[in-house]
């Protein structure tokens, strides 16, 4: 993480004059800026493909589970059903925190993203 608390100092220190660490600082703050919005795109998008890879997965189970073959495993095998009773359970557990990360995700990137953004406007861009 990238912390600057007073450009101008940081500059002098390194011997940039006030024009040159200024122009430097709000390019590196807008080339962040961007990495981090594309990054947070992309983290977006890995989840979005493994939730849908999920629910995939989770159709093909039912599908499956709906033939006679496996209705009639199903209903002779107490065991079984619970198991399929508990497997169920835990997905839609899953299910509840799969929305409750993806809301969470979307305040991160939106929190983030408006704070480069205050700060690109305090830095004058």
């Amino acid at each position: 993480m990238i912390l600057v608390a007073n450009p101008q100092a940081e500059a002098s220190a390194i011997g940039l004059s006030g024009a040159i660490a200024g122009l430097t600082i709000r390019d590196n703050l807008s080339d962040l800026a961007s990495d981090l919005g594309s990054g947070l795109k992309a983290v977006n998008s890995r989840f979005a493909s493994r939730v849908d890879d999920i629910k995939a997965d989770r159709a093909a189970v039912t599908t499956a589970l709906k033939t006679a073959a496996v209705k009639r495993l199903v209903d002779g095998d107490p065991a079984l059903s619970k198991q399929l009773t508990a497997a169920d359970a835990e997905f839609k557990r899953e299910q509840k925190r799969v929305e409750e990360s993806e809301a969470q995700l979307a305040q991160v990137q939106k929190v983030a993203l408006a704070e480069f953004a205050r700060l690109q406007k305090l830095l004058g861009q």
